[in-house]
Protein backbone atom coordinates (compact mmCIF):
# COMPACT_ATOMS: atom_id res chain seq x y z
CA UNK A 1 0.00 0.00 0.00
CA UNK A 2 1.33 3.27 -1.06
CA UNK A 3 0.50 5.11 2.18
CA UNK A 4 -1.06 4.52 5.83
CA UNK A 5 -4.43 5.11 4.94
CA UNK A 6 -6.46 2.14 7.40
CA UNK A 7 -6.95 4.75 10.26
CA UNK A 8 -7.55 7.98 7.44
CA UNK A 9 -9.96 10.77 8.83
CA UNK A 10 -10.33 14.35 8.81
CA UNK A 11 -7.60 14.59 11.75
CA UNK A 12 -4.66 13.20 9.71
CA UNK A 13 -5.60 13.68 6.17
CA UNK A 14 -3.41 16.30 5.75
CA UNK A 15 -0.21 14.05 7.24
CA UNK A 16 -0.84 11.18 5.25
CA UNK A 17 -2.31 12.19 1.45
CA UNK A 18 -0.06 12.57 -1.35
CA UNK A 19 -0.74 14.96 -3.96
CA UNK A 20 -1.80 12.12 -6.00
CA UNK A 21 -4.09 10.78 -3.46
CA UNK A 22 -5.54 14.20 -3.00
CA UNK A 23 -6.27 14.30 -7.13
CA UNK A 24 -7.72 11.24 -6.94
CA UNK A 25 -10.47 12.09 -4.51
CA UNK A 26 -11.28 15.93 -5.76
CA UNK A 27 -11.52 14.21 -9.34
CA UNK A 28 -14.06 11.47 -7.90
CA UNK A 29 -15.99 14.40 -6.30
CA UNK A 30 -16.01 15.87 -9.37
CA UNK A 31 -17.48 13.23 -10.96
CA UNK A 32 -19.66 12.45 -8.32
CA UNK A 33 -21.18 16.40 -8.70
CA UNK A 34 -21.58 16.06 -12.45
CA UNK A 35 -23.64 12.74 -11.95
CA UNK A 36 -26.88 15.42 -12.15
CA UNK A 37 -30.34 12.92 -11.29
CA UNK A 38 -28.15 10.31 -12.00
CA UNK A 39 -27.61 8.04 -8.24
CA UNK A 40 -24.60 6.26 -8.66
CA UNK A 41 -24.81 2.49 -7.57
CA UNK A 42 -21.35 2.04 -7.27
CA UNK A 43 -19.12 3.04 -5.25
CA UNK A 44 -21.30 4.75 -2.43
CA UNK A 45 -21.05 4.74 1.10
CA UNK A 46 -23.49 2.15 1.73
CA UNK A 47 -22.35 -0.57 -0.86
CA UNK A 48 -18.86 -0.43 -1.72
CA UNK A 49 -18.27 -2.94 1.14
CA UNK A 50 -20.21 -5.11 -0.40
CA UNK A 51 -19.04 -5.41 -3.58
CA UNK A 52 -15.44 -4.63 -3.38
CA UNK A 53 -14.64 -8.76 -3.37
CA UNK A 54 -15.97 -9.57 -6.32
CA UNK A 55 -13.47 -7.12 -8.48
CA UNK A 56 -10.44 -9.23 -9.38
CA UNK A 57 -7.93 -6.65 -7.93
CA UNK A 58 -7.64 -4.91 -5.06
CA UNK A 59 -6.70 -1.04 -6.13
CA UNK A 60 -5.25 1.53 -4.11
CA UNK A 61 -7.21 4.15 -5.31
CA UNK A 62 -10.46 1.97 -4.74
CA UNK A 63 -9.11 1.71 -0.89
CA UNK A 64 -8.52 5.43 -0.79
CA UNK A 65 -12.20 6.22 -2.24
CA UNK A 66 -13.37 3.65 0.19
CA UNK A 67 -11.77 5.60 3.07
CA UNK A 68 -13.03 8.83 2.12
CA UNK A 69 -16.85 7.66 1.73
CA UNK A 70 -16.73 5.94 5.16
CA UNK A 71 -15.47 9.48 6.83
CA UNK A 72 -18.47 10.90 8.42
CA UNK A 73 -17.01 14.53 7.28
CA UNK A 74 -15.68 16.04 3.97
CA UNK A 75 -12.03 16.33 4.35
CA UNK A 76 -11.41 17.56 0.80
CA UNK A 77 -13.25 20.60 1.94
CA UNK A 78 -10.03 21.11 4.06
CA UNK A 79 -8.03 22.01 0.99
CA UNK A 80 -10.78 23.40 -1.25
CA UNK A 81 -14.35 24.78 -0.24
CA UNK A 82 -16.90 24.04 -2.39
CA UNK A 83 -18.80 27.22 -3.70
CA UNK A 84 -22.32 26.65 -4.14
CA UNK A 85 -23.48 28.85 -7.21
CA UNK A 86 -26.01 31.15 -6.06
CA UNK A 87 -29.46 31.57 -8.20
CA UNK A 88 -30.72 34.97 -9.43
CA UNK A 89 -33.96 35.87 -7.84
CA UNK A 90 -36.19 37.57 -10.42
Amino acid sequence: MKNDIVNLDETNCVEKLSKQDWNILFEFDEENNRKGDFKRIYPNPHNIENYTHLFGNFHYSNFLVQKWLDCPKNFLELICKKKVPKVKKE
